[in-house]
């Protein structure tokens, strides 16, 4: 549906898209609808004085917008469509029941228009936020609150609906209702409806105070009001078949919609919007160069938009491009400038800085020579004084060196003194040691005993003897008074003195005095007077415990003292000699304080002098410092000078250049921006020509730019390609401008990777923080949220033709700015984004139709591997097998260079900032000099490294593209199989599995030690092997296509073949107009061959012309030896098309080998062992192949379990998933297919037999009739190719008919009596009956298979002499090897006599075949990139439309007819024939009328075209066909009888031969018409000499004989000429005889009559009895005739 013919819906107080906006407009405007003037207005009496007015007030009104909508941040250019368009949306939204159809491509404004529009007028805006799980409910729950809100609140709402919303067609039916009734059936259930009314009764009252509040009432109110408050507005996008469908499926759409188009923005709008996004912003250049560039944005973008249009008519690739991407381009702009400006910025401020510094240094040189002179005078003062203060301090440190002697001696004698004290105290130590365990146990014993213990003790009347005992050990140890010494009279010993151990206990601190006890007060007296005691038995501690208790602490104590003594009586001497050497030390160290006094007052003077020195020589080390530090700073400038000469050459060279970079960088970027914003979906070819023409409109608008620009260096210097090169992106120009493409666009990259090289590069390149996912990934959302939030890069990978609108938001970078993050909405929620997050989109689609929504939101990039970057990766391939050690030295080589070059860049960069960096002068700054000696010496190194890294580079090289021949071949050949998939779809090979074929080549081809015989070998089997595995994967009639194509594709690599020559081979002279091309030579050469010569040729080729195969024949004039095979495959071409399969042949064997020449045998065992549990097995199934008994005979045969699955119910899983794995590129595809030829079909059946099969049977009949039923079923399935010819009907023979057949015989054989031999009455009938005829629905085709039965099944089939065909025996073998053998002798190619066809069949057939080759080759190549001048394709239609309506007959008129048929005899047969076909051709000549018209108001846009068709070959011939058609029945009726008639003329000719028998049958009396049978004569006569018709019957003329010649003198069929088709039938005399009287003639051959060339039962008419030759003796039988296929049309066309 066009613009056109939907402006028309648009109502009256609509603005029309075409009509120019002028003040007056505006102010008519506002007095038809006041309320529409208000919005531009702020009161009525403001109207709008001109579109400037209006811009500033929506200008206003979008600040507003901005302000008060979250999120918002809408920045549009009120251009004059951009303003048209918003009146029309707004005055749509202000009025009551108001809906709008928005028609255009993505981005041109239409939703923000619509957001505005709403928002001046008040009203809100909606739209659904689509989910994974959105669908209708959700639409529904949706459509609920907007219901809502328009009829319940009152409140006007904007219901915006894009079709990137259309997630389910259904929802447009929803949509539909809405636009066509405002009601949507079982919206709202009851209670809510409840609900709604019962608030609408005071509101209705209000309004309508008459209206009683019923529910209907009430109902009716809510919905009339939710249609006036709320408003559609539909987005849709004109692009692709789905809005015409949804047109015509939703008239809802159209009918209910104020239609606005959104067309291509104008150049003025393009123009208009640079100027407001450039207007205010800085670039550095004069104000018409910034108006020029303003005038190429725009013209850059229609150039896009018109190359788009190209690139789709040559690759059939299609692109877009959107206002949206324009916007795009123009920030991209300012983006790409500001960053080649700030960068070339900060180098020529370096370079300033640095080139200033070092004229400073210079200057500082002479001035240092200067000071260099008096410090060095100053120096020489200072060493002098040095040197007398230095002898001052030589006699001062001489006295102070004396003292400090005798201060030593002192200080000797004193520390020997302590050296022997501490010598005596250790032993002291020592030995008390030993005594301190005793100790330690007493003193924790004393711990145990408490006060309460002794009181206890002194309260005994009579304690114990072991604790009086103990108590007169301590009176002892105190030297206490005991009572006089008497025996004790309870046991021996002295008696205790209990008594003076009560008073010791009684004494205050008694516990305490314990514990302090000074053991040094025990003596030898004291100890003997204890040893009684202690020597006692029960004197322990064990004893103690029992009898004192607590006080036995006591006895350990006592005990512990007096071992004590015993160590303590050799310490106590120490102690006394320790307390005297103590004395001595004291008196020494006395000593040794006044001579330290001395000591110290020397040292001061020592140091008062040695200050005095030090001064004088920091003195003298300053000055000389100074000297040293300015003879440094000499050298220093010096060296940095001399250093950076060179440098600073080249950075006052380079600092030249920088203003004019700037100057050109205004070009410059703008290039780089249109590439980066534009070329990612178009191939090389066509980005070089997008490049030329930018560069034409800079020269064209004077914008300077730089020449010869090379976008790559540009944006990425070459040290990140090599990184990438590194991290697997081909070297190839195109694969790095794709990286530039995906690293610095503006817009998240899209990749078409069909082979998944760009995905390979972004997993290399982005490590292990990628977040892999794709679009059906149950976790998706999850990823997308993390990696968002994260900051973490993620691949999205293998999607389709649609994105999941979640992604919108992300993909258009509508970021919302909340503090200091920014978040964006993904689906229904709101996630942070982090500034590292990074987005990649992949799609294996190889030709992916992308709507322009998708195109303006991403960036698009083409990364189909192409021939030169696979050329290098297989190149990489073949050395990695053949020379690995080069291929590693290779990589390591590129890494060294690669980081070589990074760290010469880095020393450059460390260099200028040090340079620029430095504070004050460079002479002071000593690490510079350092820097610069590093930077030199590592720029010497990395220089050599390099020079030595290219000449190794060069070697390595030279040794690779050794076998670069190699790479050539296997790029030519996948990309060959690439373009075959364009043929057929089915045919995709993956990438990965053609290099794993590849690889498979490299280690199977022949070994040799001599690298040139080694590549020849590799290559003859890498090309032999793809071509076997590819062409097995095809069907038959594409094989010798793909065979065709591969030596022309070699030679076009190799420039054997010129281009040129190849599309003259193709085209021929397909391109070119007969009557513009000189006159014809001769009248033999027919039109399509002076077309393809195109050139004035008198000699005489016709001898070679009409020979029978001219490919074999010398060519005439000397050329015959100077063309080599593609030459004479070109000539063919062009004289003999029906001989360019024969040529095609010969130039395959000559170019490629007689193996490729040749079909195919599949072998299916093979095919399996190839396959993997990975890597599925398909068959293409076709008419006559079924692939089941062969694959279960495999199985069988390898005893692998074989299961079926079939498509139907209940099978779906697991259909869908061995389908899935299928389709995955990997699998290994095979066709079943029976092979062309004699010779392939009968190897491929002797292939499957065995030598079992073949001695199955001892009888000599076997054998023979094995081999005959074969060669049957070649013929049957070859005569298939010849068309109607061949059969009527291509029926499907496959080898089970085969297989049946043989089964049959067997069983024969196994059953007949020897003596009577074969019965051949029933093999014939079960073979043309049963087996083969079986399949056979036509009573001709099945009189054919008869035929062949009864001619080649026989007795005589057993003589030597019998032959199917010259040359086509039957052989003599008895092994399966010898048939096989036999078989190749065969020809290779049949002539179409061996299968009972004349050689002129054989000129349909190949020129047919060479045609379908030749415009299957042409069409899978890229049109030719010349523009086509002239008329559109609509205008020719037009034209021709308009011409034929000017040919057409007019209408017949009925009560004419019926006047006219009235006066001729209304019941006469022929007449009611005649008012039939008058009928019919009324009919069409209405139908075609009304057709032709409704086509002019289709061109127009007006009606919607359906299809109609007509069978014909073309519409011209259909056309001149009805003119003579209607000549002759117009002719009939209004001027008389035709004497003789046009037979093809008619509609019904079987009712035409009804009449006419009926006619003759009411002649005569007494004949039935059912007795009446129709009987024909062929005359001598020609239509012209025809002067009256016959006296019965009827003549007819217009019947071609096909299949056979006609001789017109013996009125018999005839061999045809060569090269002639068919041939015209004389007059024939068509009339009725009675059959009683009719004796049927065997010798007349029984001619079936069509109507067209496509023989069945539909186009069958009658059949005619032609007379067959005499001579020779085989034409004689109607049955040679019948083999030949001979038939009568009516029609050749």
């Amino acid at each position: 549906m066009s613009p056109t013919q939907l402006s028309t819906r648009f109502s009256s107080t609509s603005l029309d898209g075409t009509q120019n906006v002028t003040p007056g407009w505006l102010l008519l405007e506002a007095h038809l609808v006041p309320s529409a003037a208000a919005i531009f207005c702020s009161a009525l009496s403001m109207l709008v004085p001109s579109l400037s007015v209006l811009a500033d007030k929506l200008l206003s009104y979008m600040r507003q917008y901005n302000e008060l909508i979250r999120g918002a941040s809408m920045d549009l250019v009120f251009f004059k469509d951009a303003m048209v368009h918003l009146v029309k949306v707004s005055r749509i939204i202000r009025t009551d029941r108001g809906n709008a159809l928005l028609v255009g491509v993505g981005g041109s404004g239409k939703q923000s228009l619509t957001r505005l529009a709403s928002f001046i007028a008040g009203c809100k805006t909606f739209q659904i936020t689509l989910t994974r799980s959105y669908n209708a409910s959700n639409l529904v729950e949706d459509l609920k609150a907007l219901y809502r809100m328009a009829g319940q609140k009152g409140k006007g709402i904007t219901f915006i609906f894009t079709d990137n919303e259309v997630k389910d067609e259904g929802f447009l039916e929803y949509l539909n209702n809405i636009l066509s009734s405002g009601e949507i059936s079982n919206l709202f259930a009851r209670d809510e409806l409840d609900e709604i009314t019962g608030e609408l009764v005071s509101v209705m009252k209000k309004q309508f105070p008459r209206r009683p509040p019923t529910q209907e009432n009430l109902y009716n109110f809510f919905i009339s009001r939710a249609r006036k408050n709320l408003h559609v507005a539909l987005c849709f996008s004109p692009v692709g078949e789905k809005f015409r469908n949804r047109a015509l499926k939703f008239p809802g759409l159209i009918s209910g919609c104020t239609v606005d188009w959104f067309s291509r923005w104008p150049k003025d709008a393009l123009v208009a919007v640079a100027h407001h996004f450039l207007s205010s912003y800085e670039i550095i250049c004069s104000p018409q160069t910034k108006q020029d560039v303003v005038q190429a944005m725009g013209t850059f973008h229609d150039f896009v938009a018109e190359t788009c249009a190209s690139y789709f008519e040559r690759y059939r690739r299609p692109t877009h491009i959107t206002p949206k991407s324009y916007l795009a381009f123009i920030g991209g702009y300012k983006s790409i400038y500001n960053e080649k400006k700030a960068q070339i910025g900060e180098l020529a401020n370096r370079m300033k800085t640095g080139l200033d510094k070092l004229v400073e240094a210079s200057e500082s040189v002479a001035q240092l020579s200067k000071e260099l002179v008096v410090k060095e005078k100053e120096l020489a003062g200072a060493s002098a004084k040095a040197d007398e203060v230095l002898r001052e301090v030589t006699v001062k440190a001489t006295e102070a060196e004396k003292v400090k002697a005798a201060v030593q001696k002192v200080k000797d004698k004193a520390q020997a003194l302590v050296d022997d004290i501490a010598a005596d105290k250790a032993v002291a130590e020592g030995k008390l040691e030993m005594a301190r365990p005793a100790l330690e146990e007493a003193e924790s014993a004393l711990q145990t005993i408490k006060a309460s213990d002794i009181a206890t003790v002194r309260k005994l009347g009579k304690p114990p003897h072991l604790i009086m005992r103990i108590m007169d050990c301590v009176l002892l140890l105190f030297r206490h008074r005991l009572d006089p010494m008497a025996p004790d009279p309870d046991r021996p010993g002295p008696k205790p003195s209990w008594g003076e151990s009560l008073k010791m206990m009684s004494q205050q601190g008694f516990l305490q005095s314990l514990q302090n006890f000074v053991k040094d007060t025990i003596n030898e007296e004291t100890v003997e007077l204890l040893a009684p005691y202690l020597t006692m038995e029960d004197y322990n501690l064990e004893t103690a415990k029992k009898v004192c208790g607590n006080v036995a602490g006591l006895c350990s104590w006592t005990t512990a003292m007096a071992f004590f003594f015993t160590i303590n009586k050799e310490v106590l001497p120490l102690k006394a000699n320790l307390a005297v050497q103590e004395g001595r030390l004291k008196v020494a160290m006395s000593s040794l304080q006044v001579a330290q006094v001395q000591l110290d007052d020397k040292q001061r003077e020592l140091d008062a002098v040695q200050m005095m020195y030090e001064g004088a020589v920091k003195e003298k080390k300053t000055l000389l410092d100074a000297a040293e530090t300015c003879r440094k700073k000499m050298k220093a400038a010096t060296a940095l000078i001399s250093g950076l000469a060179g440098e600073k050459e080249r950075w006052t060279q380079q600092s030249k250049e920088f203003e004019q970079q700037i100057t050109q960088l205004v070009g410059d970027a703008l290039l780089a921006t249109a590439f980066l914003s534009y070329s990612g979906p178009f191939n090389q070819e066509f980005r070089n020509h997008l490049a030329k023409g930018w560069e034409k409109q800079l020269q064209k608008h004077r914008i300077p730019f730089t020449g010869d620009l090379n976008i790559t260096t540009l944006l990425v210097d070459g040290v990140t390609v090599g990184e990438w090169n590194l991290q697997g992106l081909p070297s190839d120009d195109l694969s790095v401008q794709n990286g530039i493409i995906v690293t610095k666009a503006t817009r998240y990259p899209l990749l078409i990777d069909p082979q998944g090289q760009g995905k390979l590069w972004i997993r290399n390149r982005e490590g292990k923080e990628l977040q892999v996912t794709t679009l059906n990934h149950k976790y998706f959302r999850n990823h997308l949220e993390d990696s968002l939030s994260l900051g973490r890069p993620l691949l999205i990978e293998d999607v389709g033709n649609e994105l999941d609108p979640a992604l919108d938001n992300v993909l258009e970078k509508n970021f919302i700015k909340s503090g200091r993050t920014l978040k964006v909405k993904v689906g229904d929620k709101e996630v942070d984004i982090m500034s590292t997050f990074r987005l990649y989109v992949t799609t294996k689609l190889a030709n992916p139709s992308y709507t322009p929504e998708i195109s303006a939101r991403t960036s698009i990039v083409d990364f189909t591997v192409t021939m030169k970057g696979l050329e290098d990766q297989l190149l990489g391939r073949v050395i990695l097998t053949e020379k690995q050690e080069l291929e590693a030295e290779k990589v390591k080589l590129l890494e060294e260079v690669t980081g070589n070059k990074r760290k010469m860049k880095e020393l450059e960069d460390n260099l200028l900032y040090r340079l620029t960096s430095t504070k004050g002068s460079l002479v002071d700054d000593e690490s510079l000099i350092e820097v610069l000696r590093t930077t030199k010496d590592t720029a010497l190194e990395v220089s050599e490294k390099l020079m030595v890294a290219a000449e190794t580079e060069q070697k390595i090289n030279s040794a690779r593209e050794e076998y670069r021949p190699v790479a050539t071949r296997g790029s030519i050949l996948y990309f060959l199989i690439v373009e075959m998939s364009m043929v057929n779809v089915m045919y995709q090979t993956s990438l990965r599995q053609f290099l794993g074929l590849f690889d498979l080549a490299i280690l199977k081809s022949d070994r040799s030690p001599f690298p040139t015989k080694r590549i020849n070998n590799i290559v003859e089997y890498l090309t032999y092997e793809v071509f076997k595995y590819t062409v097995r994967g095809l069907y038959v009639n594409h094989k010798f296509l793909f065979t065709l194509l591969l030596p022309l594709k070699i030679g076009l690599r190799s420039n054997s073949i010129a281009y040129e020559e190849f599309q003259t081979f193709i085209k021929g002279g397909a391109a070119l107009d007969l009557k513009a091309c000189p006159s014809k030579s001769a009248k033999w050469i027919e039109d399509i061959i002076w077309l393809n010569l195109v050139r004035r040729n008198e000699r005489a080729w016709k001898a070679w012309f009409d020979s029978e195969a001219p490919e074999e024949a010398e060519i005439p004039d000397g050329y015959h030896h100077c063309l080599h095979s593609f030459k004479r495959l070109l000539l063919i071409r062009c004289w003999c098309p029906d001989r360019t399969l024969a040529q095609a042949i010969k130039f395959i064997g000559e170019a490629m080998g007689a193996r490729y020449s040749e079909g195919v045998i599949l072998d299916l065992e093979r095919v399996w062992e190839e396959s993997t549990r990975l890597t599925p097995l398909i068959c293409f199934l076709s008419m006559g192949s079924d692939p089941t008994t062969s694959i279960e005979a495999l199985a069988k045969k390898l005893k692998l379990k074989c299961t079926a699955i079939s498509m139907g119910q209940g099978q779906e899983v697991h259909a869908r998933r061995l389908l899935q794995q299928c389709m995955a590129g990997l699998s290994i595809k095979f066709t079943n297919e029976p092979p062309q030829g004699v010779r392939a079909g009968l190897k491929r059946t002797y292939v499957s037999l065995t030598q079992e099969q073949l001695d199955y049977s001892a009888m000599s009949q076997w054998k023979p009739l094995l081999f005959a039923v074969a060669f049957l079923h070649t013929t049957v399935q070859e005569r298939r190719k010849f068309g109607p010819l061949g059969w009527n009907i291509p029926y499907e023979f496959n080898q089970a008919d085969f297989t049946s057949s043989i089964q049959f015989i067997q069983n024969h054989l196994d059953g007949i009596d020897v003596k009577r031999g074969v019965c051949w009455n029933t093999v014939r009938y079960m073979l043309g009956e049963v087996q083969y005829g079986g399949r056979v629905t036509d009573d001709y085709d099945k009189r054919l298979l008869i035929t062949f039965t009864k001619v080649w099944f026989g007795e005589h089939m057993f003589v030597d002499s019998f032959a199917f065909y010259k040359g086509y025996k039957i052989p003599q073998c008895k092994s399966i090897e010898q048939f096989r053998e036999a078989i190749d002798l065969l020809p290779l190619l049949d002539t179409p006599e061996v299968f009972g066809l004349h050689p002129n069949a054989d000129i349909m057939y190949q020129t047919n075949v060479a045609k379908e080759v030749l415009d299957t080759i042409s069409s899978i190549q890229p049109k030719d990139s010349s523009g086509r001048a002239g008329e559109t394709r609509e205008s020719v239609v037009n034209r021709i439309a308009m011409d034929m309506l000017e040919k057409l007959p007019a209408d017949y008129i009925p009560h004419e007819i019926k006047g006219r048929l009235q006066k001729m005899g209304a019941l006469s047969s022929m007449n009611i024939f005649l008012r039939q076909e008058l009928d019919r051709m009324q009919k069409v000549i209405s139908v075609v009328r009304s057709t032709l018209q409704d086509l002019q108001l289709a061109i127009e846009g007006t009606i919607i075209m359906s299809e109609v068709s007509w069978e014909s070959s073309t519409l011209g011939f259909w056309f001149t066909e009805l003119l003579e058609r209607n000549t002759q029945f117009n002719r009939w009726i209004f001027t008389a009888r035709p004497t003789v008639f046009w037979m093809t003329g008619f509609f019904n000719p079987q009712g035409f031969l009804t009449a006419m028998r009926q006619e003759v049958t009411r002649a005569h009396k007494g004949w039935a018409l059912d007795s009446v049978i129709l009987q024909n004569s062929v005359t001598k006569m020609s239509r012209d000499e025809v002067t009256q018709p016959p006296l019965e019957g009827v003549y007819v003329h217009g019947l071609y004989l096909d299949g056979a010649g006609w001789d017109r003198k013996g009125c018999r069929l005839t061999e045809p000429s060569p090269k002639v088709l068919s041939v015209p039938l004389p007059v024939v005399h068509l009339y009725a005889v009675n059959s009683a009287d009719w004796v049927r003639d065997l010798k007349l051959y029984a001619c079936p009559v069509y109507k067209k060339p496509r023989r069945t039962d539909l186009t069958y008419v009658t059949t005619l009895g032609l007379h067959v030759p005499a001579n020779p003796p085989h034409a004689s039988n109607p049955e040679y005739w019948i083999l030949r296929g001979v038939a009568l049309l009516c029609d050749i066309r």
